[in-house]
């Protein structure tokens, strides 16, 4: 566990490092992007085998939660405040 705490905070200072770069300054998404990886790589048989190599069931379940998280956010706003 110190090995990967370690190892997160290294890669964050890093991703930090570079918001400071004007051409990569894509803060939100590479945030997102990086805890994505993070979450799905990190958690063992966290989400149901597609079958086959293990590395492309947590491409496609990223991108499927990638798809839905704004799918989502506009819902709540859609539905949570009232139209004029």
């Amino acid at each position: 566990m110190p090995g990967i705490m370690l190892a997160v905070f290294v890669t964050v200072f890093i991703l930090m490092l570079f918001l400071r770069i004007p051409l990569t300054s894509a803060g939100l998404p590479a945030f997102n992007a990086y805890s994505t990886v993070f979450a799905l790589y990190a958690i063992p048989n966290g989400f149901p085998s597609i079958g086959g190599n293990p590395i492309l069931g947590c491409i496609v379940w990223g991108m499927i939660a990638n798809f839905l998280g704004p799918v989502f956010g506009f819902l709540s706003i859609y539905l949570l405040f009232k139209k004029e």
